[in-house]
């Protein structure tokens, strides 16, 4: 396999540059090695590769292979979001939140949460449903309701999924039937723009 990767991106295959990095990170049919996978990882960035800017950016955040340093790692985080990472989103938007190689900046946090839920990240989505429910930018139950909705059919952690499950009893209760119904409804839309947004261009 290892092989395979090294032939693939001999021609400039970023992504098959970005696996290698991940091989040496991981020891997978290679010792561990952090400098090589950071050296990786950097040749599949110099081709764009978002998924390598992600990953340097989590070497940076925990130290590894690299000195930590939180104000590196925001901004790899930042270059992939932009780049539609939705991982990069969500880690960018809690680093934004809570001042971690940035400044402190709940609009920024609060934009980036709102790309990756409208990118189809379900952790994210938890937490758009959380804000609107809380009145921190505006108060919308029932559009709360339906991120919970959505976020509870999509992947979660089991931890997050019972949080998702519990809100969404919670936020019911205080709808009432006519008011879940139309959070069911606006749920659909939602995911009908998410389709929209994430479907791969011809």
């Amino acid at each position: 396999f290892m092989r395979e990767a090294l032939e693939a991106s001999a021609p400039g295959d970023v992504e098959a540059m970005n696996l290698i990095g991940l091989m040496y990170v991981l020891g997978a049919q290679v010792p561990i090695d952090y400098s090589k996978a950071v050296d990786w990882f950097q040749k599949a960035i110099d081709g764009g590769s978002a998924s390598a800017m992600h990953n340097l950016a989590q070497m940076y955040l925990y130290g590894i292979g690299v000195p930590r340093d939180y104000t590196n790692a925001f901004r790899w985080f930042q270059r992939s979001a932009a780049y539609g990472n939705v991982h990069s989103m969500y880690s960018a938007a809690v680093m934004a939140e809570n001042g971690l190689g940035t400044a402190r900046d709940l609009r920024v946090s609060r934009a980036l949460y709102h790309d990756a839920a409208e990118s189809g990240f379900a952790p994210a989505m938890v937490r758009v449903s959380d804000e609107l429910a809380r009145g921190a930018a505006k108060r919308d139950l029932v559009e709360a309701y339906a991120w919970l909705q959505i976020a509870s059919q999509s992947e979660l952690p089991q931890e997050l999924q019972i949080v998702a499950l519990s809100r969404m009893e919670g936020l019911g209760a205080r709808l009432g039937p006519d008011r879940r119904n139309d959070a069911r409804a606006r749920a659909t839309h939602i995911v009908a723009a998410i389709k929209a947004r994430v479907r791969p261009s011809a």
